[in-house]
């Protein structure tokens, strides 16, 4: 079975031109007046194949959008050697009247599915929303540098913060257990007081106990570590951290 024959060669637009259009490609996607119209457009673009755009695809299931583009106006650009590029525009277009934003976003597209550096347009960032021609084969995620390291950067503090909740956590917990088994009528009057609803002036000693001895070990703990004490709460507890905690069901008073 014989294979259908491909063309043998192709027009393309000068690379100087379609470098600038893809530029403005990514300013109407970041900032222009009909912002949302092409972007929806280059969604369903992105999104038409298993793995990146299908053009085929999307035009089979927008036969209208196919329409749009596949007719228009050519214009040859001649250059200082022996060829020219040529342009394409799709259309036709009203002779009066300004176009609208709708048909602004159809003529930009138009240059995107025909510019020979498509494949570059990424996005949005995955840290501020904006689409970005990328710069290298990998370079998916993030728009720039600076986004890539303010994201990393965010989620290397949240995860630090955590850990070191959690050693605080685990540390008043450990503090509260040790008191309670240790002064057994302590913890009854405790019990008492949780259990009637009233004023807890026994509470009230506990959690400042309890946050003089946790800030006392974490302090000794961060002196024994020196350098390597990174991961140590500087902030030492609080009877106000201790409430929100409980608060939280994050500590438990058991009566031992």
């Amino acid at each position: 079975m014989s294979r259908a024959r491909q063309p043998k060669f192709a027009y393309e637009p000068d690379p100087h031109s379609a470098r600038f259009y893809m530029e403005g490609l990514v300013c109407s996607l970041n900032s222009g007046p009909y912002r949302q119209k092409i972007r929806r457009l280059v969604e369903l673009w992105t999104t038409s194949g298993s793995s990146g755009p299908n053009l085929k695809e999307l035009f089979r299931r927008k036969p209208e959008l196919e329409k749009k583009m596949t007719f228009g106006t050519t214009i040859l650009w001649p250059t200082e050697s022996g060829r020219g590029y040529i342009e394409w525009d799709p259309g036709p277009h009203p002779v009066k009247g300004a176009l609208s934003w709708e048909e602004h976003a159809h003529i930009e597209f138009a240059f995107l599915i025909t510019n020979p550096m498509w494949w570059k347009l990424a996005g949005p960032c995955d840290r501020c929303g904006d689409y970005y021609l990328k710069k290298r084969k990998g370079h998916k995620r993030f728009c720039s540098q600076r986004c890539g390291s303010a994201t990393t950067a965010t989620a290397a503090t949240r995860k630090s913060r955590e850990r070191r909740q959690k050693l605080k956590i685990l540390l008043a917990q450990k503090v509260i257990d040790e008191i309670m088994a240790r002064i057994p009528r302590f913890a009854q009057r405790i019990a008492a007081e949780i259990d009637a609803k009233k004023p807890r002036p026994e509470l009230k000693k506990l959690k400042e106990r309890v946050a003089s001895e946790v800030s006392r070990r974490l302090i000794r703990m961060k002196n024994l570590r020196g350098t390597r004490a990174s991961g140590i709460p500087e902030e030492p507890c609080t009877v106000k951290w201790l409430t929100r905690a409980l608060n939280k069901r994050k500590l438990r008073i058991r009566a031992m």
